[in-house]
């Protein structure tokens, strides 16, 4: 989900609720009408992640939860991001992958967990790329794993990609790993990236 409000700020998120199906589809839709909700108020990204949490565990069953990732980015290229439980986000910027790792646990583990936030800044051309572990988990015709590390090698090589060629560019990339080999798990990837 992205979201823009009424300042400069741009309000992102991605996550992935336990389970399959169409209960876990529908928890999804809550945690995302939870957050259209949130968002209006311009709060940090881990205020949002903490009271989205606390509404999430008092109207869902314990056996649910969600990891997922909250962000808001500035016209300047500050990015806050909080990552609750989720894959680390990776940063490419000067050739180079940084991996943001969780900042707190997923949410409804605990109603009241603790989440941080980190920050970075990205200069013109540099991205922020985001993905659900059904992309890292998918798995070749010979039962190999894609994995973060072919993920991280392929983005090096392509982050300077504008993102809607860049995500194009992984699927390509996951699907001919993949061979045709069914996936597992839905996947979904996100890409930012500061234009000027």
């Amino acid at each position: 989900m992205v979201h823009e409000n009424g300042s400069t700020n741009l309000f992102f998120t991605l996550g992935d609720v336990s389970g399959k199906g169409v209960a876990a589809s529908l928890l999804m839709s809550q945690l995302h009408a939870i957050f259209r909700t949130l968002t209006v108020t311009d709060l940090p990204a881990q205020a949002l992640v903490v009271r989205a949490s606390h509404i999430f565990c008092e109207t869902t069953m314990a056996t649910f939860f969600a990891t997922l990732i909250c962000g808001r980015a500035d016209s300047l290229g500050g990015i806050e991001l909080c990552n609750a439980g989720h894959c680390p986000a990776l940063v490419g910027q000067n050739g180079r992958i940084t991996r943001l790792e969780a900042t707190g646990v997923p949410i409804d583990i605990f109603c009241d967990g603790r989440y941080t936030t980190q920050h970075v800044r990205l200069a013109p051309g540099e991205t922020l790329f985001l993905y659900t572990d059904g992309v890292s988990e998918a798995r070749s015709y010979a039962d190999e794993e894609y994995g973060e590390n072919r993920l991280m090698e392929f983005l090096t090589r392509q982050s300077q990609l504008p993102p809607e060629a860049l995500i194009r560019a992984c699927l390509d990339d996951l699907n001919a790993f993949r061979s045709g080999q069914s996936l597992l798990d839905d996947l979904t990837v996100m890409a930012i990236q500061r234009t000027h």
